[in-house]
């Protein structure tokens, strides 16, 4: 998915500008966030006694407000 947006991006000419730039910090995110909860979810699954990371309980309201903000910029693209 990376290699097919940022070649769209490319094409499109859409490098340096803001709605592409805040889009991609959410993405960013977004994919920092999965390796996060797959790193736990396998630790959790070889050792029971994981200790829960206090974060991961606003993982899900934080992937629908970043995943709904992303479509707004994609479809937007004001500024």
């Amino acid at each position: 998915m990376w290699i097919t947006g940022l070649t769209i991006a490319l094409m499109g000419h859409w490098f340096g500008a803001a709605w592409l730039t805040a889009k991609l910090i959410l993405v960013g995110f977004l994919s920092i966030l999965h390796g996060t909860l797959a790193g736990f979810l396998r630790r959790a699954e070889r050792n029971e006694k994981t200790r829960q990371l206090p974060a991961l309980r606003f993982a899900a309201p934080t992937v629908i407000v970043a995943v709904a903000t992303i479509a707004v910029l994609a479809v937007v693209k004001r500024f």
